[in-house]
């Protein structure tokens, strides 16, 4: 049976991250699990966690990328796969994205990728292993994710349809018009503060799943 090897996956935390020793350099272990393979093993892992969240597969980040996982509930959380069989040729503009969007981000890399990858995201990320077989997937929570300080409020409209928009801007009380172009609307979310910004829009995620 697939399990993760961490009690403590999705839960919010404080802003302080928590560390365990450096990750030893596993090489490749024979098994070149997939993403499809480690796939199961986490969304099992998020699904217990966060019980009452919406969860995404290819969650679209930013117009042209996507997230591989997220999960959306008293926060947004992403998590970014790379398995055996992926290279890390785009795990910084990926991290670049993440950042504007949610505000817990969370590695979950095959162990030959560890030690360059932890050169790549930054301290707020979380950093999990992937290791065993396609049919005995193990996931170790190395690091735990911190509050990310870089979220966009521009990116997080953009999650929304334009009626979404104006479903959350008349529930604030503003007068917003089918009539008004999409910029117009885009900037009176603007002038939300941004916590309250991101509160509507992961109400709007929720109910746009169930």
């Amino acid at each position: 049976m697939p399990y993760l090897n961490s009690p403590t996956l999705g839960i919010d935390r404080s802003d302080c991250c928590r560390h365990s020793s450096a990750p030893q350099h596993g090489g490749r272990n024979g098994s070149g699990m997939l993403d499809r393979d480690i796939r199961p093993t986490l969304l099992h892992a998020v699904r217990t966690e966060h019980a009452d969240a919406a969860v995404f597969h290819e969650f679209p980040v930013c117009r042209k990328g996507r997230a591989d996982l997220v999960a959306v509930n008293a926060a947004m959380w992403g998590y970014e796969i790379k398995s055996e069989r992926d290279t890390l040729a785009r795990l910084a503009m990926q991290v670049e994205r993440y950042d504007q969007i949610f505000n817990y981000s969370v590695l979950v890399a095959a162990e030959r990728h560890l030690i360059a990858a932890m050169r790549i995201v930054p301290p707020h990320w979380g950093v999990m292993s992937v290791s065993g077989t396609a049919k005995n997937c193990v996931i170790n929570e190395l690091r735990s994710p911190c509050q990310n300080p870089n979220r966009s409020a521009e990116q997080i409209i953009r999650l929304l349809w334009k009626g979404e928009c104006i479903t959350v801007l008349k529930a604030k009380g503003i007068n917003a018009q089918w009539s008004a172009g999409v910029q117009e609307i885009w900037g009176m979310l603007r002038e939300l503060p941004i916590e309250e910004l991101e509160e509507s829009v992961r109400g709007i995620l929720k109910a746009r799943h169930f």
